[in-house]
C-alpha cells in the first residue's frame, strides 16, 4: 500500500527497507548518492536500505512503498 509523503524541504531521508518513490508532481531539486537532479516528475525513485535523498529545494508529492525485508 503506498503512504502519501510530502518531504521537509533540506532534510535528509533515509529508510530501512527496500522503497519505491513515486515522485508524482512537483518542481525543484533532489540529491541522491550525492547527485543532483531536476527532472523527475512523475518518476520511480528505487533506493536501498539507509540510502540518503535529500529534497535540496520545491515542492514535491511522494507516494512511497516498503517492501519486506524478503
Amino acid at each position: 500500500m503506498f503512504k502519501t509523503l510530502h518531504p521537509d524541504l533540506g532534510s535528509i531521508l533515509s529508510f530501512p527497507k527496500h522503497v519505491m518513490l513515486w515522485i508524482k508532481s512537483g518542481y525543484g531539486s533532489i540529491e541522491v548518492d550525492f547527485k543532483k537532479y531536476t527532472d523527475f516528475q512523475d518518476r520511480l525513485l528505487f533506493l536501498s536500505p539507509g540510502q540518503p535523498i535529500k529534497f535540496t529545494f520545491g515542492d514535491f508529492e511522494l507516494a512511497l512503498l516498503e517492501f519486506p525485508p524478503d
